[in-house]
């Protein structure tokens, strides 16, 4: 779950050891279709190892990956983005250092499963069940997923499809940033993965975790 740090430890240890190792997990969530699954499988397989993405099949109720990104050590957990298993979402948050939500950029028309995402992803952030997403201590971050398509959206208006600026309030204006990425030739993972290191600090890791072994 994470470094074995008491609180005064993990401050102390982020202000003069920032880059000391980690150990913490990430929640990634995503509706079905988003990407989850593949990028789960890209993280595990880099491109510069094997080109061709390896097979997926859709997750059928919970993926789990260990991920080591230089000396931390990230534990990904992807529940079934399907319609009738988001109600078992909840069940892991608590587990959650920090979570990413997957959009598929490809769904631009109205109606679409972007607009769907949008409804969501606020959901989360306004559920009693789900309180940590909308809690500005527990990093979101939302990936728009399959920027290898041609035509894709820019990220402006993905941000604007989403509502990011109404779900930057309801996270008491904790930011929610948007990163590109592709299953497909891994751009973007580098990032998602650098991001997370950075803003996922051995204090939070050390109180969260103090909170679920209570």
């Amino acid at each position: 779950m994470g470094a074995a740090f008491s609180s005064a430890d993990a401050v102390a240890t982020d202000l003069l050891l920032p880059n000391a190792p980690k150990i913490f997990t990430v929640v990634m969530l995503g509706l079905e279709g988003a990407g989850c699954t593949s990028l789960l499988s890209r993280l595990l397989v880099p491109t510069d190892e094997q080109p061709e993405l390896p097979p997926t099949s859709p997750t059928l109720a919970l993926d789990r990956v260990d991920v080591s990104y230089g000396s931390h050590r990230i534990h990904f957990w992807n529940p079934s983005g399907h319609e009738r298993m988001r109600n078992l979402w909840p069940l892991s948050f608590p587990h959650a250092h920090a979570f990413l939500f997957i959009v598929d950029a490809t769904s631009t028309a109205p109606a679409s499963s972007l607009d769907k995402a949008k409804e969501t992803l606020h959901g989360l952030c306004t559920s009693p069940k789900t309180w940590t997403c909308a809690d500005p201590d527990f990093p979101l971050f939302v990936l728009v997923n399959k920027i290898d398509v041609a035509g894709t959206p820019s990220l402006k208006d993905v941000a604007a499809a989403m509502d990011i600026e109404g779900l930057t309030k309801l996270r008491c204006g904790g930011e929610v940033p948007l990163l590109a990425t592709s299953a497909l030739t891994g751009a973007g993972l580098k990032s998602v993965l650098d991001s997370l290191v950075a803003r996922v600090s051995h204090y939070h890791i050390a109180t969260h975790n103090a909170r679920i072994e209570e």
